[in-house]
């Protein structure tokens, strides 16, 4: 059965065939090299192409934001009032102050008294809360302990720092820290 429904088949494309002709049949083999590159080339260029306009949209998006927002920021008391906001918030004191604790118990040094002073004048955008924390603890302790500081808390400045040996045997450094913490004020 098989073998009459090939010799059919055979049959009817040698007939097609010879209906068409050669140029038919070159006809027949451009189609079929069309194609083949139509699905190889064209095809999956077509689809990157279509990616890249995806992104394109995307970024013009972006960039039309970013452009409002620089409309946005570009006058000077635009600037100053984000350059003021930046600042924690005087009711974020308590969890300013958490980070502090936290750098110093990472840090392997324990603070056990310290003196803070909140310092703000009528009208001031910033209020500064100084703050002096004797410190002891051996050299690498401490300089890892101000280090970590400074990377956790960015609106805290190092004033001054002093360190203080009894004898220069001992590995444990008396050290004073003075510290501000910058704050957002009122006004």
């Amino acid at each position: 059965m098989d073998r009459r429904l090939n010799a059919k088949l055979f049959w009817r494309l040698q007939t097609s065939l010879a209906f068409l002709g050669w140029p038919g049949v070159a006809a027949l083999g451009l189609l079929a090299c069309c194609l083949v590159v139509y699905l190889s080339a064209l095809l999956p260029a077509q689809q990157r192409l279509a990616e890249i306009q995806a992104k394109t949209g995307s970024l013009r998006a972006l960039k039309a934001k970013n452009q409002t927002m620089q409309k946005e920021i570009q006058t000077p008391e635009a600037r100053l009032s984000s350059f003021y906001r930046s600042f924690p918030a005087h009711v974020a004191t308590p969890g300013q102050l958490e980070k502090l604790y936290a750098a110093a118990a990472a840090s392997g040094i324990v603070l056990e008294q310290g003196d803070y002073r909140l310092i703000s004048a009528q009208g001031d955008k910033i209020e500064l809360y100084q703050i002096t924390l004797p410190v002891r603890g051996s050299y690498p302790q401490i300089r890892k302990f101000i280090g970590r500081l400074l990377a956790d808390l960015p609106a805290v400045s190092l004033d001054g720092v002093s360190f203080q040996r009894q004898l220069i045997s001992d590995t444990q450094i008396d050290s004073q820290l003075k510290l501000t913490l910058h704050l957002g004020g009122g006004a």
